[in-house]
């Protein structure tokens, strides 16, 4: 008999701990990774340490940290340097199981300490009073065993400290797994997760609670039913402040919801499968103002209550064969949010956007897909869907309701005339009509239509030869739906031609050179799509090449010169009363980019990568300027 279908969402076992480890050796590299790049007016560093190591056949110390450096240099002196740094730790010491002679036989014992802490001087440029800086700590001391080969149980407890938007906060944390493995009982597999995690403040707390129930059924063909019951409890209070007051803002989120999953295998060419969720959601907000260490009161501002009813179905239709895949699938999703009377008149609208007006939003989705290996020279691969979406909201300030209808089809056909000649034929179409509900905004119902056409050829005549050309053309047509005066132009066309060649060769056993290169002809302009008129407004050329010489002196050194070169000429077109338009030029630039790269790659002994370049813009009214690139990357073990 096949394996049951578990729980694709279970958090019971979601640490990389596990019960049944009676040792502990170092399986990854002890790594010190240092990085430094500087763009611009930025300096940039970051360092991270993996380290796990075995203390004895019991004992494994685990250290992680990440350190993230920023800074900003001043243009002038009147202004000081900015710094933004972010550092991540965490310290995790293992015991594997004790003995059979122990009174804690079996139980495998866990202490870690973590520490995060931000420091953000970029966002007091705009708040002098309150920032982004934070500071989160604290430790835990976790028990965890597995019974009887199913059951699975896990407890934990520690201390948090918190400082947020100059609030010091302390407080003890817990949380309890229990877990049970699939377990067969009257033909039905049975399996269980719960999860449940406090973190309580003086001032705020926080609770997770997570519960899954499913019963599984496995027939005949690898074909399956299972049926889920979920149940989630959420409460989060956080700080918020604006420019005079500290508040905490409260949430409060009960899910429950029931999933069906059927597995249908009719044959060894056909499957079905069929998904459907139920879920209503209980949420509530709330404000109150923050108190100080000496106030007892906890003055309540202002809450509010919605209700959520989601639905979801999928359908999905499978025919597969050695050289032929088809799928067939219908996607449904639906959600209504229900406020209570009393949130027509809280304050909180300000705070959350769209918050306190009835909604209701629906997604139906059908597709297929494609792809075929007709044989030893010719392939197919195709995608093509329908959607419609649509938005409803009370609010009647925001009239944003609408109506979308979006279809999409992608076809890619490819032939190989011989083993050193390939060509590829790529084209997609994706067309939108979006249709605003409320009459006031009717004047913005249009059409997108966007078509892409790219064939492609591959060469490949020897081992160290590659060549790749491609040319295409991409155009996007966006009309609205009612006559407008073509002056005032929001109907638009833009399209764009583009040519790409990649090449390498292979100079020597060391050596290899690669070169790119892209055209790229653009034009934008109004458009009258019932009469099919354009008028011309800008028109942009565009030269890239990029040549880059890889030589591997040795067998881990690499040293990579190259250059990067880009042409760029822009036009606008301007109204004439004989000639109709006229075409000017209204700028261009050159940018040359000399860059080089070396790099010492011995995985995972040492990784050095060094590479800087320098990128000088020759503008055409005479304006030059220029940027330096600096990267480098160093990597060792332990």
């Amino acid at each position: 008999m096949a394996a049951c279908p578990t729980l694709s969402d279970s958090t019971a076992v979601n640490d990389s701990t596990t019960t049944n480890r009676i040792s502990y050796k170092s399986r990854t590299p002890r790594t010190v990774e240092t990085l430094f790049w500087h763009d611009i007016a930025l300096y940039n560093w970051l360092t991270r340490i993996n380290i796990e190591q075995a203390l004895s056949s019991n004992w494994q110390l685990t250290l992680i940290e990440n350190f993230n450096s920023t800074l900003q240099r001043a243009p002038g002196r009147a202004e000081p340097d900015r710094w933004k740094d972010d550092q991540a730790a965490q310290l995790i010491l293992r015991r594997a199981p004790w003995g059979e002679n122990s009174l804690l036989a079996g139980w495998q014992w866990q202490l870690g300490v973590d520490s995060k802490i931000f420091r953000d001087e970029f966002s007091r440029l705009t708040v002098e009073t309150r920032n982004n800086d934070f500071a989160l700590s604290g430790f835990y001391s976790r028990l965890e065993r597995q019974l009887r080969d199913k059951l699975w149980v896990s407890g934990q407890a520690g201390y948090r400290l918190e400082d947020l938007l100059g609030r010091r906060d302390h407080g003890p944390t817990a949380r309890l797994n229990v877990a049970l493995a699939p377990t067969q009982w009257q033909n039905y597999y049975h399996r269980f997760d719960a999860e449940a995690e406090l973190v309580k403040f003086p001032e705020r707390r926080n609770d997770d609670l997570r519960l899954s129930y499913s019963v599984s059924r496995q027939f005949e063909n690898a074909t399956s039913d299972s049926l889920f019951l979920h149940f989630s409890h959420l409460r989060r209070d956080n700080y918020f402040a604006d420019i005079e007051t500290l508040y905490v803002d409260l949430l409060n989120r009960n899910r429950r919801a029931l999933e069906n999953r059927l597995d249908y295998r009719i044959n060894n060419e056909w499957r079905f499968a069929l998904h459907t969720e139920l879920g209503q959601s209980e949420v509530e907000f709330g404000r109150r103002v923050a108190t100080t260490p000496v106030q007892n009161n906890r003055r309540q501002v202002s809450a509010f209550q919605h209700t959520d009813f989601d639905t979801r179905h999928a359908a999905r239709l499978q025919w597969q064969q050695p050289n032929l895949y088809n799928e067939f699938s219908v996607q449904f999703f639906s959600q209504s949010i229900d406020y209570s009377e009393q949130a027509v008149s809280s304050p909180l609208f300000r705070r959350y956007a769209g918050a306190g007006f009835d909604s209701e939003d629906w997604h139906l989705r059908a597709s297929h897909r494609l792809r075929w290996r007709i044989d030893d020279n010719d392939s197919l691969q195709w995608f093509g869907s329908a959607i419609r979406q649509a938005h409803e909201t009370g609010n009647r300030s925001n009239q944003d309701n609408f109506d979308r209808l979006t279809f999409q089809a992608n076809v890619l056909y490819g032939h190989r005339f011989s083993r050193a000649f390939l060509v590829l034929w790529e084209a997609s179409t994706y067309l939108e009509h979006h249709v605003y509900l409320k009459s006031s905004h009717s004047a913005g119902n249009n059409w997108r239509r966007v078509f892409k056409l790219q064939p492609s050829c591959v060469f490949d005549f020897a081992p160290g030869f590659y060549l790749k050309q491609s040319f295409g053309v991409l155009a996007q047509y966006i009309a609205y739906d009612f006559p407008e005066p073509f002056a005032l132009g929001q109907s638009n066309v833009f399209r764009n031609f583009f040519v790409t060649d990649s090449l390498s060769i292979k100079l020597s056993r060391r050596t290899q050179a690669t070169a790119q290169y892209r055209l790229r002809l653009e034009e934008r302009g109004q458009l009258d799509w019932a009469r099919w008129r354009q008028r011309p407004w800008f028109d942009r050329h565009e030269h890239w090449l990029a040549v880059v010489l890889d030589h591997r002196p040795t067998r881990f050194w690499q040293v990579a010169p190259g250059i990067t070169f880009q042409r760029q000429m822009d036009w606008t077109y301007k109204l004439a009363p004989q000639t109709g338009y006229t075409r000017a030029r209204s700028g261009g630039q050159k940018i040359w980019s000399p860059i080089l790269s070396v790099s010492y790659m011995r995985p995972p002994a040492a990784v050095l990568i060094f590479s800087a370049g320098r990128q000088v813009v020759y503008h055409d009214r005479g304006q030059t300027s220029s940027i330096n690139n600096v990267r480098l990357t160093v990597q060792w073990s332990i």
